[in-house]
């Protein structure tokens, strides 16, 4: 038992290694260099300006990651990875990757966060423009991937108005389209997040299906008459008492009979786990005033609140389910 303890504590202390051996080549270019094609070392090294010692090291590091791999003088990406690291894919998490860098920077200062259970991050600071895009990067990334899995778990009709709450790049607006042609969606995100999202969105197939609010979700009308309110990873920024304000404003914003639908990451009753919920409910305390991560039980008794009745709960991922309420 010793032996296992100590080798599990051992593991955590240095799997920041690896992160930062991704990282480091994420931001130097080497990834992208790779995705796409292979390459011999010396045009690597002379390409993108880096010692042949260091590079050396790094690529030593890929490989045994299993990242890339070496074919005699030349580097190719590993079979698994190569549309996830080429920027001219669909499939490309470099936004996430980015994003993951910039949040490390946060996570170095935990013990003071935990000290005076407020965050690290300046709250009152106005936020950069180039903090939104890679933010909207990195949400676009996660929602590719997340949303056909939502949608072949979640049954509609195909005719409905539905609101996407807090629906930010709008990844799951377009796969709701495409989808279901005769659905009509709207998006409701902050100024600059719309924009962005209209900017990406203008030539898709059926942009006449989507349409856009410009909002605050405790200031501003969400609009009325939604069959469906759909809101992603929005839920745990914010504290009980915002959240039932957020949920008084989809009941009246919603048909009667209408159907809520939150997606998060949910912990259990005695918050204990998953891991990636205690980790990422962690993540709030570090970046937001009041949000966490809520168990099911806390999430049902919230909408129960604002008159919602439960109708049921659907796991998409190990670390993400949606709970719905009808009004």
């Amino acid at each position: 038992m010793s032996d296992n303890g100590f080798e599990k504590l051992n593991e955590i202390m240095r799997a920041y290694r690896g992160t930062n051996v991704l990282f480091a080549a994420y931001e130097l270019g080497v990834l992208d260099k790779i995705s796409s094609h292979s390459i011999e070392f010396d045009n690597l090294a002379r390409d993108l300006n880096l010692s042949e010692k260091g590079l050396g090291r790094l690529l030593s590091a890929l490989c045994a990651m299993g990242i890339i791999i070496k074919k005699e003088k030349s580097y190719t990406i590993s079979a698994g990875y190569g549309k996830l690291l080429d920027p001219e894919s669909a499939s490309y998490i470099g936004g996430l990757i980015k994003h993951e860098i910039h949040l490390q920077k946060r996570w170095m200062q935990l013990s003071e966060s935990v000290i005076s259970g407020l965050p690290v991050k300046k709250l009152d600071e106005p936020v950069k423009p180039e903090d939104t895009v890679r933010f909207i990067n990195a949400m676009a990334n996660i929602g590719q991937r997340t949303a056909p899995i939502m949608l072949d778990r979640i049954h509609f009709n195909g005719n409905e108005h539905l609101l996407d709450l807090g629906g930010g790049p709008g990844k799951y607006m377009e796969k709701f389209c495409e989808r279901y042609p005769d659905i009509q969606v709207t998006l409701f995100d902050q100024p600059e997040t719309v924009s962005a999202a209209q900017d990406s969105l203008s030539k898709r197939k059926y942009f006449k299906n989507m349409h856009f609010i410009r909002g605050d979700f405790f200031k501003d009308s969400l609009g009325k008459d939604y069959d469906v309110i759909f809101s992603s990873n929005v839920i745990h920024v914010f504290g009980p008492k915002e959240i039932q304000t957020i949920f008084n404003k989809c009941y009246q914003a919603l048909k009667p009979s209408g159907r809520l639908l939150i997606k998060d990451i949910f912990l259990n009753e005695e918050y204990t786990g998953p891991e990636f919920a205690t980790l990422f409910s962690m993540h709030m305390l570090l970046s937001t005033e009041n949000g966490k991560c809520y168990s099911e039980k806390e999430m049902i008794t919230l909408m129960e609140e604002s008159q919602f009745s439960y109708c049921q709960t659907v796991d998409l991922t190990e670390s993400s389910m949606i709970i719905e309420g009808i009004k």
